[in-house]
């Protein structure tokens, strides 16, 4: 009998002993970790933003290949979608008002103007011409038809912003099925604007602003030949350093069979990577996953999750691939080598890895979800110090599911980052977080 308890004892011992340790792990292994503000940095905004207050803007939280937040003459620039009074999210045409913010040294946040729209866009800012863009995605209901459209505001700033001009880069009623609401966009340090969208048919529309002429040059790519299927390639990342360093990653998104019928579940599959150089324009798959998931089935994916150009005029490419972060460097002759990034203890929570250069200095922006404690899900955000990888800031009460946009490219010694929750019921009215970080 002694023996049969001590038996029973040792078991149970055994198992609580178990179950702890696995408990101990998985705490280790979601916690989203403790708050830090490292002493070299400031924290000088952390708020919540105007939002629309009916019903859940779907579109604002969409486009992770966006910039949603600029930083010029000491202000930041951003916007959120207006849906108010509207019961369907999803509904055709300009039903949705882009709602342009900007944000003083203060904290003080005022309109500066709205604009109709069907979707998301991106905004930059050009600090050499005190100019500021936003890229918007439009609807006309024309004869019966929705006409959808692409477009960029240009606004000056003085006493005021004023808004300068309105550029039509792309109208499906000159070419039917041109424009699509994915649009990238970015601007370098010279103030040269790189916008590009890819459509259903195979072509990605790459449309470059000259700062010193004005003008405008666009430039279609037709790239799903090489494949035996007729893929599409969406969300471009676009990243523009002078008017001849240009480079895309964009995930494959769907696919038209051989016998004409769409297969959704090939999505996100694999990334085509874009590059021009000055003369020519050249791609190639990275990131492929398609062998492991040939139909689908499996669910696998694999997408670009950040672009960075360096000083040598290497891309570097973040891709998020199943459940795996890879990090590629690619130089001039398409040579991918793969390297280790920043050490990420569970690298299938992590959603974005952004990369910053703020005052010439280089920093990694980490968005994911965890838990406090055991049962409690969050939204974190996390800076680095890129060289030495030091953790230099952590905000583990962000939103769940924290898509994040930051002011990439800076002179100003602030680093800007937005959060908005991705809630893919869109059935509540999620915040955008806005924190600033003086370095």
């Amino acid at each position: 009998m002694k023996k049969s308890k001590k038996i029973v004892l040792t078991v149970t011992s055994i198992f609580l002993i178990v179950i702890i340790g696995i408990v101990s792990f998985l705490s280790y292994k979601f916690n989203a970790g403790k708050n830090y503000t490292s002493d070299t940095l400031e924290v000088a905004a952390n708020m919540i933003l105007p939002k629309s207050e009916t019903y859940k803007v779907t579109s604002t939280a969409k486009g992770d290949n966006q910039t949603k937040v600029a930083r010029m003459n000491g202000c930041v620039y951003t916007f959120y979608l207006d849906n108010s009074g509207l019961s369907d999210s999803s509904a055709r045409g300009n039903d949705k008002t882009m709602r342009l913010i900007k944000i003083d040294e203060n904290g003080n946040s005022e309109l500066f103007d709205s604009i109709p729209v069907w979707m998301h866009g991106n905004i930059l800012a050009d600090p050499l011409r005190n100019k500021i863009y936003v890229t918007t995605y439009e609807e006309d209901f024309f004869d019966n038809y929705y006409y959808c459209s692409v477009k960029v505001y240009t606004y000056t700033e003085g006493e005021e912003l004023i808004r300068e001009s309105v550029t039509t880069l792309a109208d499906d009623k000159l070419i039917l099925y041109e424009a699509n609401p994915r649009v990238g966009a970015d601007i370098d340090e010279f103030g040269n604007v790189a916008v590009a969208f890819s459509n259903y048919a195979g072509i990605m529309y790459v449309h470059i602003l000259n700062a010193e002429s004005g003008l405008w040059n666009k430039y279609p790519i037709k790239y799903y030949h090489e494949t035996y299927m007729n893929d599409c390639v969406l969300y471009p990342y676009i990243r523009i350093k002078g008017l001849n360093c240009i480079r895309i990653a964009a995930n494959r998104d769907t696919s038209v069979m051989k016998n004409g019928q769409t297969n959704a579940d090939l999505m996100r599959n694999y990334t085509r990577y874009f590059s021009f150089d000055g003369n020519e324009w050249t791609h190639f798959i990275v990131a492929d996953l398609r062998d492991k998931d040939p139909d689908g089935s499996k669910g696998i994916k694999s997408a670009p999750i950040d672009l960075y150009i360096d000083s040598d005029y290497n891309t570097h490419l973040i891709t998020k691939e199943n459940l795996d972060i890879k990090y590629y460097i690619i130089d001039s002759e398409e040579i991918k080598e793969e390297k280790a990034l920043i050490k990420i203890k569970n690298e299938a929570a992590v959603y974005f890895i952004r990369t910053a250069e703020i005052s010439g200095k280089k920093y990694y922006v980490v968005s994911g979800v965890g838990y406090k404690g055991l049962y409690k899900e969050t939204g974190y955000v996390e800076v680095y110090e890129g060289g030495t990888n030091k953790l230099l800031y952590r905000n583990n009460s962000v939103c769940n599911e924290p898509y994040l946009y930051i002011n990439r490219l800076s002179s100003e010694n602030y680093l800007d980052l937005e959060l908005i929750s991705r809630d893919k019921d869109y059935k509540e009215n999620s915040d955008t977080h806005y924190i600033s970080l003086k370095l």
